[in-house]
């Protein structure tokens, strides 16, 4: 459970088959490397759920962001609910959505004046994204944005 130590966890860990490159920060919990979840919120759950999470040290985090569009209407507020059911009924015990599009989060990078009430989730908890170091907004960032 690394809540907002995996950032810097990585500086002495070489290359990662997962695509993760040398000396760089390491998954934020019990999920796919940042941005390597690229077939979907359903196959990183399928993923996230082949082992059993019981048996882990504390609580597992799963991180998951999905586009805001997803709740635009009722048919995306359905499948954002089957997809959060088939991660319990998998064997997944804590999910954490973050709701957020990659726009909005450069936007608040370059401009954090203009979100001081942009709250997410990291690794365990819910933060102001504007006291989150560069690197871990950087993080947040490249977290896939899984839409419709």
């Amino acid at each position: 459970i690394m809540f907002v130590t995996y950032a810097a966890e990585g500086a002495d860990i070489g290359a990662t088959p997962d695509g993760r490159l040398a000396f760089s920060p390491i998954a934020d919990s019990y999920g796919p490397m940042q941005g390597t979840d690229i077939k979907g919120p359903t196959s990183t759950i399928m993923s996230t759920t082949c082992t059993p999470q019981q048996k882990g040290l504390g609580t597992l985090v799963f991180n998951l962001r999905l586009d805001g569009t997803m709740f635009e209407n009722e048919t995306g507020r359905r499948k954002v609910i089957t997809l959060l059911k088939s991660y319990m009924s998998e064997g997944g015990i804590m999910v954490q959505v973050t709701v957020a599009d990659s726009r909005h989060l450069r936007d608040a990078i370059e401009h954090p004046e203009k979100y001081e009430d942009l709250i997410i989730r990291i690794g365990g908890y819910s933060e102001y994204f504007n006291r989150l170091s560069p690197e871990l907004k950087q993080e947040v960032l490249t977290r896939t944005c899984h839409a419709e």
